[in-house]
């Protein structure tokens, strides 16, 4: 096991429009720091911090099931991940991770 530190922010729609997003809040927007196995695939992450945090159980990932709620993405290190990666990209020390909600319409 390491310790690891991952930075996480959500961005998450206001009110009914999907088009305007409201800055995170600090429960949405916070640094977790811990000890996970060398090993650890986002997918697996994921399903740690729902358990750990209500807001990533209740407006963003369902915890057992390995999917989110709605249509979001995950940004590693500033890079897209597509959801094919999320079980196998593994997380180092450092990495920083952004929620998003996939945008759309025209």
């Amino acid at each position: 096991m390491s310790e690891v530190a991952v930075k996480v922010e959500i961005m998450v729609p206001e009110g009914h429009s999907e088009q305007v997003y409201h800055h995170p809040t600090a429960e949405e927007k916070f640094l977790w720091k811990g000890h996970i196995p060398d090993s650890t695939t986002v997918v697996q992450f994921l399903e740690k911090l729902a358990f750990e945090h209500r807001v990533i159980r209740d407006k963003v990932y369902v915890p057992g099931e390995e999917r989110f709620m709605a249509e979001y993405m995950i940004i590693l290190n500033g890079r897209f991940l597509p959801a094919n990666e999320m079980k196998v990209t593994i997380l180092r020390d450092s990495d920083e991770i952004t929620i998003l909600p996939v945008p759309f319409g025209g």
